[in-house]
């Protein structure tokens, strides 16, 4: 059923907002919520935390980490029903309704809802995230940068917000509940559809950068446990001796603002597991400081701790001067052993993932520093036989490369239809009224879009020693 608007509209009064539907209020959110300040004290209740991916969960489930600090009793309770908002974050619409009891940082902000008879927590929390409202908290928000800006109680409260009939708050968070869990079953069919592609992908780089392509080579074996065989008239070699130089750590510096005068500061957090660089969040880092760390065409980057370790990135045609943080290891490959492009993919291969398994068995921690990475075995043939290998990936990579952007396209779309949908309908741009809508199972309201992506990085301005 196409989605229409709302019957008759009227002036809101609000500049900011213009027309709403005629039998909606506006209240400012004060009126709505009040501010509570329980503390944990001597509470058993459960640390949580809470993330843009996953929503409000348990500590406990990230990668077993203990909290930073053992004593909880000054954290903020937060029960059932209430709203919560990250104070730093509200500008980026860090709002979520309380679904699951415990105790939450300082720094947080947590709400009763005034009025449980005429507000919704559910639907305020989805308001709350539109670009509208995201705007005026970030106007909102005061502090020193933009980064430490943080939205007080205060100024919060003293924003309108829009106040349709409960019913209809009732009906249109269970509306939305029901599409988005069809979009998100959408979008994680479509994942994983990726992920099958990008299998079949590293098995055909796999067979190629350790087999070769000539299906009637002689063979032997490698005397590596997790490599086995490879062709006879190949070398063996540790990635230390197919560089220029040793292994070099990036900058132990912040980066800051960017800015087109200065070279681009690469972290691990600006490359994803395919390789490519993303263009949010950028950095610049001052090069009368930091020169030794400029990047050159065909280096590669190895990220050395988190939850991205052994991802690699290729710095090919970068389009601006580049260095990079000190989270990350570069390699300079030796083009008289080792072409840069065939490095890269090795790095993409089965071989190199049980390579990285080997160390993580061996290690508390999953981290490989310069002095594993050094000791990395590759299988090297011989330069020609290299570029042929590489073309040949290429060649037969390419249709599952477009499959994959194709597939890719589809995903943001759809979420792009998501956020547009959420947007007009909680703002009454569109009636859901008299649409009848069925009962969603629990376990799908939680499940979100993001279960076969990677979780998030490290912070990557902390200090870091040079070696280890």
């Amino acid at each position: 059923m196409k989605l229409k608007p709302y019957p008759k509209y009227k002036d809101s009064g609000v500049p900011w907002l213009g027309e709403v539907p005629e039998h909606w209020e506006l209240r400012k959110i004060k009126f709505l919520f009040r501010e509570r300040e329980e503390r944990s004290q001597t509470s058993n209740l459960k640390l949580l935390s809470f993330s843009r991916k996953k929503g409000l969960i348990l500590y406990s489930s990230l990668n077993n980490r203990p909290p930073s600090s053992s004593d909880l009793s000054k954290y903020k309770v937060c029960r059932l029903g209430n709203l919560l908002m990250n104070r730093m974050q509200a500008w980026s619409g860090m709002f979520t309704d309380v679904r699951l009891e415990g105790v939450v940082s300082p720094d947080y902000s947590v709400f009763d809802v005034i009025d449980k008879n005429s507000t919704s927590v559910s639907y305020y929390s989805l308001l709350f995230k539109t670009r509208t409202w995201v705007d005026l908290f970030a106007n909102a928000s005061r502090g020193v940068g933009d980064g430490f800006n943080r939205l007080y109680t205060p100024s919060f409260g003293a924003i309108y917000a829009l106040f349709p009939p409960v019913e209809e708050q009732n009906h249109i968070v269970r509306y939305l509940d029901w599409k988005t869990a069809q979009i998100n079953k959408f979008i994680r069919n479509k994942r994983r559809l990726i992920q099958l592609l990008k299998e079949q992908k590293q098995n055909i780089i796999n067979q190629a950068v350790t087999k070769g392509i000539n299906p009637n080579v002689e063979m032997k074996d490698s005397g590596v446990e997790w490599l086995g065989q490879i062709p006879a008239h190949w070398a063996v070699r540790k990635l230390k001796h197919c560089i220029c130089g040793k292994l070099k750590y990036g900058a132990n510096a912040s980066g800051t603002d960017y800015s087109s005068e200065y070279p681009r500061y690469i972290r691990i957090t600006d490359f994803n597991s395919d390789g490519y660089l993303d263009d949010k969040n950028k950095l610049s880092l001052d090069i009368d400081r930091f020169e030794e760390y400029l990047l050159e065409e065909g280096d590669l980057l190895f990220a050395r701790s988190g939850a991205t370790v052994g991802k690699v990135f290729q710095c090919k045609k970068l389009d601006e001067p580049s260095c990079f943080a000190g989270y990350l290891i570069k390699a300079k490959p030796n083009q008289n052993v080792i072409t840069s492009d065939f490095l890269y993919l090795y790095t993409q291969s089965l071989v190199f993932d049980r390579w990285k398994i080997s160390i993580f068995s061996k290690a508390t921690i999953e981290n490989i520093g310069a002095d594993k990475y050094s000791q990395l075995l590759l299988v090297v043939p011989a330069l020609q036989e290299q570029d042929k290998i590489v073309e040949f990936i290429k060649k037969e990579t390419a249709l599952i490369d477009k499959a994959i952007a194709r597939t890719e396209r589809e995903i943001e779309l759809i979420q792009e239809y998501r956020t547009r949908l959420v947007s007009d309908v909680v703002t009454g741009k569109l009636d859901v009224r008299g649409i009848e809508v069925p009962e969603v199972a629990e376990e799908e309201l939680l499940m979100d879009d993001e279960d076969l992506t990677e979780v998030d990085d490290i912070m990557e301005d902390e200090e870091i020693d040079e070696e280890e």
